[in-house]
């Protein structure tokens, strides 16, 4: 399904917006294109006035300005809260920069292609994810990708298939780290790690994260790991309360409710029984019973960066040069936070050997 940005009438010239802001002219080109070298109250004041006059930036009949912000058909801009930030954020900041912008959803690289081939597209951004990056990570379905980043450019987001696409991620690993690493900081010992599903490369390298946390917490022969497509989430956390785990670290966002719920159901009492660390939900993790302690990637941040990384290779005055951009860049990996809530309490050493509580 392709979702066409609405198409924009003629208005007001940049002169007029640049009048009514009190800007110069450059300022407002700057606003739209080069973001970056604003002050942000200045950027907001004058696409608040752009708006409000119903400017947009023109776009040059002829140019390479079709982008295609690509999902799993299973992704959904209004139920998935990690899809709403981080294709939300970039197809915001491409519209401002005067590109069409189209959601697609498509499970193989062969659909790609055919819009390819056809001038639908002139540029890719393919959000991978814990879940939405199973097709993408098979051997057909990266080299299908990589054949197309040899036509057009291809930005993917926390899915890592080397060159010649470019790659935009959070550092999955750290994510990892970060969860566990709270856990024992708090003293838990038998910490368990939780992911269901299947094996996407940003499941590994949680995973990976996960067991360096417990080795420099001298931990490792007391985690558990539960995961893979054979891993029922009921099942896990049923284990998960038969090992007298402590603490719990959840794989993905997506696990949140389900994942309460069932220590609900199972007795499990959070964080009196169970300290649970997640990775962020937009609007869920804040107000669940009880607020849930979790990671939070910047996906606003990393959406921006790609819009700023497409517009630049297409190059053409809409966000930069090209040139300017070498792989690797150190910046395209970003950092996760913690945020804590209410999910996570300190143990005493009886607790964390697992003794009755």
């Amino acid at each position: 399904m392709r979702i066409k940005t609405p198409s924009r009438a003629p208005g007001p010239s940049i002169e007029t917006v640049a009048h009514k802001a009190g800007v110069s002219v450059a300022t407002v080109s700057r606003a739209f294109h080069e973001s970056e070298k604003l002050a942000l109250a200045t950027r907001a004041r004058v696409l608040t006035v752009a708006r409000s006059m119903g400017y947009y930036p023109r776009v040059v009949p002829n140019k390479r300005n079709k982008v295609a912000v690509v999902t799993d058909p299973e992704a959904s801009l209004a139920a998935d809260s990690y899809v709403a930030q981080l294709a939300g954020t970039l197809m915001e900041r491409l519209s401002e920069k005067g590109f069409r912008v189209l959601f697609e959803r498509a499970c193989n690289a062969t659909e790609l292609n055919a819009s390819v081939e056809e001038g639908f597209f002139d540029a890719l951004a393919v959000l991978g994810g814990p879940v939405h990056s199973a097709a993408w990570n098979s051997p057909t379905g990266g080299a299908g990708l990589r054949e197309i980043a040899r036509r057009i450019p291809v930005v993917t987001l926390n899915l890592n298939l080397g060159a010649p696409t470019w790659q935009i991620s959070s550092d999955h690993a750290q994510g990892g780290r970060l969860a566990a690493g709270h856990l024992y900081s708090k003293g838990h010992r038998r910490v368990a790690y939780v992911a269901p599903g299947p094996e996407t490369r940003v499941m590994l390298e949680r995973e990976t994260g996960f067991s360096a946390a417990a080795k420099s917490a001298n931990a490792e022969r007391d985690a558990l790991v539960l995961t893979g497509a054979d891993c029922s989430l009921v099942e896990a956390l049923a284990r998960v309360k038969r090992e007298r785990c402590t603490g719990l670290v959840l794989g993905y966002q997506q696990l949140t409710l389900p994942a309460l719920r069932t220590l609900h159901l199972l007795a499990v009492r959070v964080p009196e029984d169970l300290s649970v660390v997640g990775f962020e939900s937009l609007n869920v993790s804040a107000y669940t019973n009880p607020p849930l302690t979790t990671v939070r990637q910047p996906l606003p941040e990393m959406g921006a960066r790609a819009a700023e990384t497409i517009a630049a290779l297409l190059n053409g005055g809409n966000g930069g040069d090209a040139a300017k951009i070498v792989r690797p860049r150190k910046d395209d990996v970003f950092s996760n936070e913690l945020v804590e809530r209410e999910s996570v309490r300190a143990l005493t050493p009886a607790h964390a050997k697992g003794e009755k509580r």
